[in-house]
């Protein structure tokens, strides 16, 4: 029987391909995915956050210690301890390369528009056949208007439906790596978008989303694969039908996140077992905006703004 199949303009001996996984770090188990009939494997990701490590590592030293006291100097890590940088990951192309003769296939998350293209050359020089690149945790939702708004109308649904089958696109918003069945986090936010259209009304993009989920629920093929509308399908259509700018998506998306964040500090200050955490984040945005005040608003100057 021949299995031949194409993925990333590669063609491969069958369609067996282990995705991205802590697996990948290893060489030995690279060699053990080939033993057991891949026809190709993919690594563990590299975040671009990790490709910043030289302007990371110059905030740091400039800034080393400059808010605390000599003494306190050595609760620091030193960058080296944050494992940042491509080289670790570039060898590991090489090393892969070396050890098996199927395609080593990246995978790379940027977070700007550009961040992934700079290294993107390196990755091919260190020998990646391909390299996957995608959104970042908290830009799903996004995805799944893009896919709406591609999709164009509720009568270019199946025609859409039948691509996703053919391996031509993606169907965004739907399954999950944690929840095999249906996300019970989905009810609730299914629930609540329900409320939402009730207030807001339908448009196109509803619509299109509504007979996209209706055909996704009922199609054998999705639910074979488990892929059923998770909380990122459902909390996009929301943003839009509340229009919400795609832009403000990932702040909508931290903001339910705070508290549990918060919490999470809050846990680990009183306990004498944590070591001291210290998050590197470095701000670029405003040092200051005015702003109106909420009693003035309604009379503020056109122009003021928060």
């Amino acid at each position: 029987m021949d299995l031949t199949t194409t993925y990333l303009g590669m063609t491969l001996r069958t369609p067996l391909l282990p995705s991205a996984s802590p697996l990948s770090e290893e060489i030995d188990n690279l060699k053990r995915m080939e033993d057991a009939g891949a026809a190709a494997v993919v690594l563990h990701s590299l975040f671009e956050e990790q490709l910043t490590r030289d302007r990371d590592e110059l905030h740091f030293y400039l800034t080393h210690g400059t808010e605390s006291f000599a003494e306190a100097l050595t609760y620091f890590p030193e960058p080296e301890e944050f494992h940042l940088g491509p080289e670790g990951y570039l060898n590991h192309i090489r090393k892969a390369k070396e050890a098996v003769d199927i395609p080593v296939i990246a995978s790379l998350n940027g977070a700007s528009a550009g961040g992934w293209t700079s290294y993107a050359k390196k990755i091919e020089q260190a020998g990646a056949a391909a390299a996957l690149y995608g959104p970042l945790h908290g830009g799903a939702n996004e995805a799944v208007l893009r896919m709406l708004n591609e999709i164009g109308s509720v009568e270019k649904v199946p025609e859409y439906i039948k691509r996703v089958k053919d391996g031509e696109v993606r169907l965004m918003g739907f399954g999950h790596r944690v929840y095999k069945n249906y996300d019970p986090r989905a009810r609730i936010i299914k629930q609540v978008a329900s409320e939402v259209f009730d207030v807001t009304g339908t448009n196109p993009i509803l619509d299109i989303a509504i007979e996209l989920e209706r055909i996704a629920l009922e199609d054998e093929y999705f639910i074979k694969r488990q892929l059923y509308p998770n909380v990122d399908f459902y909390s996009g259509i929301i943003y839009q039908a509340m229009n919400f700018p795609v832009d403000m998506f990932p702040v909508l998306f931290a903001i339910p996140r705070t508290s549990g964040w918060i919490a999470q500090w809050e846990e680990m200050l009183p306990d004498s077992g944590q070591k001291i955490a210290r998050p590197r984040q470095i701000y670029l945005g405003y040092g200051q905006r005015d702003y109106a005040p909420i009693g003035e608003r309604a009379s503020a100057k056109k122009g003021a703004g928060c």
